[in-house]
């Protein structure tokens, strides 16, 4: 099973059969932080993975430990805050301009500036928080738990 956030139908849970195998055609290809063009087939209770083509690979962003550890920071809060099956354009153009910036740059993303877009971006905030750990409480009092993500930045 694993979670996948599209462009049309935001976030969805699928089953990819056979992944892990070595000779897997289609392993390679799904790995984290990977945007990739998926061809589902609708099952009855779950879709599964059918084919699986990579658009852009992050290769410089998975070479960077603190960018490692805001790409995870940047996938667990959409992953927190969206609900399954609901379409996120907005959200979706967001998460590829930041793992973009931090593929392509090595100097400091703001991260804050990410969770502060997110947060506009799907309506819960219309203010802006001063602090990063305003933010992040405020995050963890939305989702009725505490971020996982271990910040490592460098």
């Amino acid at each position: 099973m694993i979670t996948i956030f599209t462009k049309h139908y935001g976030k969805i849970k699928v089953l990819a059969k056979g992944v892990r195998k070595i000779y897997s055609r289609r392993g390679p290809n799904i790995e984290f932080f990977n945007r990739v063009e998926v061809s589902l087939y609708n099952g009855k209770f779950i879709d599964m993975v059918m084919e699986v083509k990579t658009i852009d690979a992050y290769a410089n962003l998975k070479k960077c430990l603190s960018n490692i550890s805001k790409a995870w920071e940047i996938c667990e809060l959409v992953d927190l805050l969206t609900r399954e099956k609901q379409e996120h354009r907005e959200v979706f153009d967001l998460m590829t301009v930041y793992l973009n910036k931090l593929n392509f740059s090595q100097n400091e993303v703001m991260i804050d500036k990410f969770k502060y877009a997110l947060l506009h971006a799907l309506g819960f905030i219309s203010e802006f928080y001063k602090t990063s750990e305003e933010i992040d409480s405020f995050i963890e009092s939305l989702a009725e738990r505490r971020l996982r993500t271990k910040k490592i930045y460098g």
